[in-house]
């Protein structure tokens, strides 16, 4: 069974609805004088967030809090935003609207701020998080692969599988609903998904390569050299490569005050010419080559070709 994780929400939610801004005293001029002045920001009608520094997906939170409020209580949060909530990479441009589904029949509702679908939900398709009713991460994760792009659904998926949830749960969920739209998309990610992916850029590379039709990699491969232990993003041993993306995303977390960015890409590069030193043919790619996949397999079969004649036995 699924564990389900609080969200890790990064700042306090400032939600604030027209009506307790009236009982503080503030009147309708005032308050737009307010967001004209940039002090606060309006999510919807009738609800505002205090201003300040905030990501997509925290002002997202924000409209979420702002949404729910002037529901009736009897939908749950899915989808985009329920991926939100459980730490699952979403595309650009999906968090403008907060995504909710009825467990009812029918058609759904679009206005420019609440996407609302109607489908079943059983009891355990819907958690709490924060207070919140949202869809599990199963459920979400399989959600976001019908409706979206299958870098996206590989990731969620991925990312679903590494906070807990089952294989067989992701595959419970796409074959539950047959003929939902989208369906058979979820499937082919549901088959690809790996918990070992720690990133939407490792899950994208996993995507293309299977689409390329080369062999599929190991994910973290370990490799020891002179009693250290490297861990590398994708691994081909029997054809003597190791692969990683390298995306803006490879450092973060990995800065203090104790190390520049200079000193790690010194680190990477003393760690790349021990991997070399035993005879590995290392190659890297970016964002550039997941959207140019020719240039990948270009670059993977040629890597393929000399990691092949200096493998060591």
């Amino acid at each position: 069974m699924e564990r389900t994780r609080p969200p890790q929400f990064t700042r306090r939610m400032t939600v604030r609805q027209t009506a307790e801004l009236i009982r503080e005293g503030a009147t309708g001029d005032e308050i737009r004088r307010r967001v004209r002045n940039g002090e606060l920001i309006r999510l919807r009608r009738g609800a505002y967030a205090d201003a300040g520094p905030a990501t997509d997906t925290e002002r997202h939170r924000d409209l979420v809090v702002a949404t729910l409020a002037q529901l009736d209580g009897k939908a749950a949060l899915s989808h985009f935003s329920a991926a939100s909530l459980h730490d699952i990479p979403v595309p650009n441009g999906t968090l403008s609207q907060v995504w909710v589904t009825r467990n009812s029949g029918g058609g759904g509702h679009l206005s420019p701020h609440l996407h609302e679908l109607k489908a079943p939900l059983d009891a355990g398709d819907v958690v709490q998080l924060a207070g919140l009713p949202v869809t599990s991460v199963s459920r979400t994760a399989v959600d976001v692969a019908r409706r979206t792009r299958p870098p996206y659904g590989l990731a969620a998926c991925d990312r679903a599988l590494a906070s807990g949830v089952s294989p067989s749960e992701l595959t419970e969920q796409v074959e539950r609903w047959p003929r939902r739209p989208g369906i058979a998309r979820a499937r082919r990610v549901v088959d690809l998904a790996n918990p070992l992916s720690e990133s939407f850029g490792e899950s994208f590379s996993r995507w293309v390569i299977w689409q390329l039709g080369l062999p599929m990699p190991i994910l973290q491969y370990p490799v020891d050299v002179h009693g250290r232990r490297y861990r590398s993003d994708f691994g081909w041993p029997e054809l003597g490569v190791l692969g990683e993306f390298d995306g803006r995303i490879k450092y973060e977390g990995v800065l203090d005050d104790s190390r520049s960015l200079a000193d790690v890409v010194m680190a990477e590069k003393r760690r790349e010419q021990d991997l070399r030193s035993l005879g590995w043919q290392v190659t890297r790619w970016g964002m550039a080559e997941l959207h140019e996949p020719h240039r990948l397999r270009y670059q993977l079969e040629a890597a393929f070709r000399i990691g092949v004649q200096h493998r060591r036995p």
